[in-house]
This record gives structure tokens, sequence and C-alpha cells, in this order.
């Protein structure tokens, strides 16, 4: 950051002693002292993939549905540790069975080699009406 503090103040300078003249030529020194580093910089994050991130997961039924982004046709997903079947109805989303859709599940997606962070959904527990709670022969007005 500091070599490019340099180097702006060097083209304003010199920009400003002579206005008329443009934009000065910059010694070659200081283009391979810029240049190099915003190179590699670029070089990186072409080269950087992204990690697959999981942001949402939902149960329908008895099927788990995982929801985020960096998901790759052959995406892998993972609950409690296990590799399960999955089908893939858009770009960024998988489906699974789940067995016991009553338990907590910690779900990890698996793409070009990288892992998403764990996700853990917790199925949402079923509260009883007042109907379910009250015996038949207590209901008022039956």
């Amino acid at each position: 950051m500091a070599l490019n503090t340099v180097t702006m103040l060097y083209v304003v300078l010199s920009f400003l002693s002579d206005v008329h003249g443009g934009l000065p030529d910059l010694p070659s020194q200081l283009w391979a002292l810029t240049g190099a580093p915003a190179g590699a910089y670029l070089l990186n994050k072409l080269a950087t993939r992204p990690n697959p991130v999981i942001t949402a997961a939902s149960l329908t039924h008895d099927t788990l549905t995982v929801r985020g982004g960096g998901f790759t046709p052959d995406a892998r997903l993972e609950l409690n540790g296990t590799p399960v079947p999955t089908t893939a109805p858009a770009p960024d989303t998988l489906t699974t069975p789940l067995p016991h859709p009553t338990h907590p599940v910690t779900a990890v997606v698996t793409a070009r080699g990288l892992r998403s962070d764990p996700y853990t959904h917790t199925p949402a527990t079923h509260t009883p009406t007042e109907d379910e709670l009250t015996p038949p022969g207590a209901r008022p007005g039956r």
C-alpha cells in the first residue's frame, strides 16, 4: 500500500508540475514494483475457488432440502458425517430423503474438493393443540 501511495504521489506531483504536458511517463521500475504485486493478486483471485456455502435447510415430510451457493452438479452432501444420495432440482439446491426427521442433522456440502462449514438443522417440534391435549370425554360441548 505504501508503494502504491508513493507511485500515486509521483504521478500527481508530476502532473501538477506540468499540467499541459498530460500524464507523466512512469519509470519502468515503478511499473515493475506496482504491476507485479497487482498481477499476482489478480492471478490469485482468478485461481481461487469459492467454498460451497449452506444458507438454509428445510424439511418437508421426509425430504431435507439444503440451499446455498457454490454447489456443482457433482456436489456431495453429508449428514452427520455420512454421505447421502441427493438430487439437485436447482443449481444451488440439494435434496435427500431424511429417515429420522425429528432429530437434528448437521449438513456439509463438498464441491470441487472444498467443504462448506457445517450447518445444523433442527426440525421444528410439533406443538400439540388444545384439542389434542384434552381427552375426548372432557371436551366441553361434545
